[in-house]
């Protein structure tokens, strides 16, 4: 059996999350909530768009609070200038309020062919009339041009992998 020296790191990450779910008491935190009032009163900016930070931001917004999430942006000089990207990128930039199903329903008359092209909306979370056609073609062409990818091991290194790019 192979065996794997845990890093200060990773035993605080334990210890952390151990300690919050002995203290945990959902009918309290529950409660409390119920206290609150408007919860859109209590906008909440979450810092880092780790796993642990959108999960917290998700949370929080099916509860209903306000949830501004966060994250650094680290320039690897890119190939455009984002305020001349509805200039550089016209097509793309015109269907940005567009779901999947309008966009196709516009472009492509053929509903057999409309259902191959929408076949990885169920990778995304919603269905094509909700899907945004913007997000699902950045996303899909990615995809389509560099493959997948397999986190190995665990969720936490898509994490690790961001901080190392």
């Amino acid at each position: 059996m192979k065996t794997r020296s845990m890093t200060r790191r990773s035993f605080m990450s334990v210890a952390a999350m151990t300690g919050l779910v002995v203290a945990l008491d959902l009918a309290k935190i529950n409660a409390l909530a119920a206290k609150m009032g408007p919860k859109k009163n209590y906008p909440v900016v979450v810092i880092g768009a780790g796993l642990g930070g959108l999960c917290c931001g998700a949370y929080l917004a099916k509860q209903g609070v306000p949830v501004t999430v966060v994250e650094q942006l680290h320039e690897k000089g890119g190939k455009f200038i984002k305020l001349l990207f509805p200039v550089q990128y016209r097509k793309m930039w015109n269907i940005r309020n567009k779901t999947l199903a309008d966009f196709l329903n516009d472009h492509v008359k053929n509903p057999e062919v409309q259902s191959v092209l929408s076949s990885l909306w169920g990778y995304y979370g919603l269905p094509p009339s909700k899907l945004s056609a913007f997000y699902y073609a950045n996303a899909t062409g990615g995809y389509l041009r560099h493959g997948s990818f397999y986190i190995r091991e665990r969720s936490q290194n898509l994490s690790f992998m961001e901080m190392d790019a």
